[in-house]
This record gives C-alpha cells, sequence and structure tokens, in this order.
C-alpha cells in the first residue's frame, strides 16, 4: 500500500502534468489563431494592393484614349460646324463667309456642350498626349506599396486559402480533442468555422424537419389508400385507382 507522501506525490505529479497540458492547449490554440489572423490578413492586403506601376499607366493610356475616342465622337460635328460654319445669306439675298469662332459652347447630336466646364472626359478629348504625359508623371512619383501583377493574384489567392483552410482544421481538432476530455477543456472555435457550424446545424435541423413532413405526408397518403381498401374491396379499389389515372392522363 502506497504511503500518505508518496500518494501526495503522485497527485502532485499528475496535477502538475494536467497543468502543463493545459498550457499547451492554450499556447497552440494562441498559435493557431495568430497564423489565422495573420493569412486572413495578408489575403486581405492581397485583394487591395494595387499593382505595378507599368500596369497602372497601361490602364491610365488605354481609359484616356478610350475617352478621347467617345468625346470625338460625341463632339466632332459640334466642332466642324463652330470652325466651318459655312455661308450667311443676307436678308438681300446676298451671302457671305460665316467666319469660325472658337466656341464658348456648342450643340451636338447629344445636347449642348459647353466649352466652360472641361471635365477630364473632354480633357481627354482636347489634349489626351498632354493628359497621359501628366498622369504619367505624377503616377510614377508617387511612393505606394506595389502588389503582383493582377494576372498573378488568383494562384497566390487560392495557396492563401488552402492555408487558411488548414489552420481552420487543425484548430478544429484541437478544440473538438480538447472538448472530448474528463473533464473536458473549453477551447473556442475560430469565428469563421463557427459560423460555417452554426450553418451547417441549421441546413440539418430543415433537412431533419423536410423529411420528416415527407414521411408524414406518405405515412398519411398510406393510410387514405388502406382505409378506401378496406371499405370497397380490392377488386373496385383498384378499378377506381385505374379510372383516376386514365382521367389524369385524358
Amino acid at each position: 500500500m502506497k504511503s500518505v507522501m508518496t500518494k501526495v506525490a503522485d497527485w502532485t505529479n499528475r496535477l502538475a502534468g494536467a497543468r502543463s497540458a493545459m498550457e499547451e492547449l492554450r499556447a497552440a490554440d494562441a498559435e493557431l489563431r495568430r497564423e489565422h489572423a495573420a493569412a486572413l490578413a495578408e489575403r486581405t492586403r492581397l485583394i487591395g494592393l494595387s499593382p505595378p506601376v507599368e500596369a497602372i499607366i497601361g490602364a491610365m493610356r488605354h481609359l484616356v484614349d478610350e475617352h478621347a475616342e467617345q468625346w470625338a465622337k460625341r463632339n466632332g460635328q459640334g466642332l466642324v460646324r463652330a470652325f466651318g460654319p459655312g455661308l450667311e445669306e443676307k436678308e438681300d439675298g446676298s451671302v457671305s463667309e460665316r467666319k469660325p469662332l472658337l466656341p464658348a459652347a456648342f450643340w451636338t447630336a447629344y445636347g449642348e456642350l459647353s466649352m466652360r466646364e472641361l471635365t477630364p472626359s473632354a480633357l481627354a478629348g482636347l489634349a489626351a498626349d498632354l493628359m497621359k504625359a501628366r498622369l504619367e508623371a505624377v503616377i510614377r512619383a508617387t511612393p505606394y506599396d506595389a502588389g503582383p501583377p493582377i494576372a498573378e493574384r488568383p494562384a497566390l489567392l487560392a495557396e492563401l486559402d488552402a492555408k487558411i483552410r488548414d489552420i481552420e482544421a487543425r484548430h478544429s481538432e484541437l478544440v473538438d480533442g480538447a472538448a472530448a476530455f474528463d473533464p473536458p477543456i473549453t477551447l473556442a472555435l475560430l469565428p469563421a468555422v463557427a459560423v460555417r457550424r452554426i450553418a451547417e446545424a441549421e441546413r440539418g435541423k430543415h433537412t431533419a424537419a423536410a423529411a420528416a413532413a415527407r414521411r408524414e405526408r406518405e405515412e398519411a397518403v398510406n393510410r387514405q389508400h388502406a382505409q378506401a381498401l378496406e371499405r370497397t374491396g380490392r377488386s373496385e379499389y383498384l378499378a377506381n385507382i385505374a379510372r383516376q389515372r386514365a382521367e389524369l392522363r385524358s
């Protein structure tokens, strides 16, 4: 029989082991949470980063050229009439050439265009090369944290998503394992996993409820058929079923 001191020593060792295990669980939980938060932050960062400067300048040039072309299509006729107005007929029947004017405003097929209000689209139409040169200079002089090319990001995001799923799986295993101890140790799930589990539980409830309702309906129909069979006899009952099917087909 163990002495009292031996028993106390055993109990103390077990308590120390339990405390050590608890500390390891808490440390593993905290580490996985840090990894998960870092991976989520990197994912958000990767999505929001602007691309390399050459890609930005290329997009800017394309957009300015596009607006310049659209502006020319909208306002070309107005410019032709402003700078080439044709002849003016006087009351005595004589004609004279109209003087071209730099318009403050003129009418186009889309309404009146005011030259007093120069929108970015109008600037692109009037001075595309100058606008592109100035915007490029500003963009190149602006410091920013450039991300990878846009075309490369789907693959990088897929890698991050796989890493996030792995962290979530390892953390869920840790939480479930701790809950299985006697007595159980409670660790909170990662927020994203908790939301998914709640959603899965709700879907399970709806599925079970739908299955129960379907079984109840089927049982009610079976009871009705059985009662009808008892009342009318098998041959008449089958004849009624055949007539009902024939009516449905007609």
